[in-house]
């Protein structure tokens, strides 16, 4: 793995805090392609026992934006759509993003989760926002 990539892999699995508490690991980095993964466990269903919507939109927000991070320093999610295919059930939910286009400003990712079964669950497209010469701000 890439010197650059091990570093954004280690600094955000042990200093994001957001990714820490929604249990999401980076599991992959390499050029245009990122690996996410999370347990999926009673926390992360809906009322009828099925993996929440929100939490697949979450795994793949996150892959994407890791995956943007292969082609500049700091992005944010410009837009997004997601199509669920199949309700998840409990268990390791990985995503793999990969680059469709990574230009000056923006960029765009294709997202597909699978569950450990390898059964696709969801797929995503986000289009990011690359902050070239400035820092994003609240």
């Amino acid at each position: 793995m890439e010197e650059r990539f091990a570093y954004i892999k280690d600094r955000l699995n042990q200093k994001n805090r957001f990714l820490r508490s929604a249990r999401l690991r980076i599991a992959d980095i390499e050029q245009d392609h990122v690996i996410v993964k999370l347990d999926a466990g009673p926390d992360e269903l809906n009322i009828y026992g099925m993996v929440h919507g929100g939490v697949y939109f979450t795994l793949a927000d996150t892959a994407a934006g890791v995956c943007a991070l292969t082609n500049g320093e700091d992005v944010v999610t410009l837009d997004s759509s997601m199509n669920f295919v199949h309700a998840g059930k409990p268990g390791t939910l990985t995503a793999h993003a990969r680059t469709v286009h990574g230009g000056k400003t923006t960029g765009v990712y294709q997202v597909e989760i699978f569950d450990e079964d390898n059964v696709l669950l969801a797929t995503a497209l986000f289009t990011m926002y690359f902050f070239r010469h400035s820092k994003p701000h609240a």
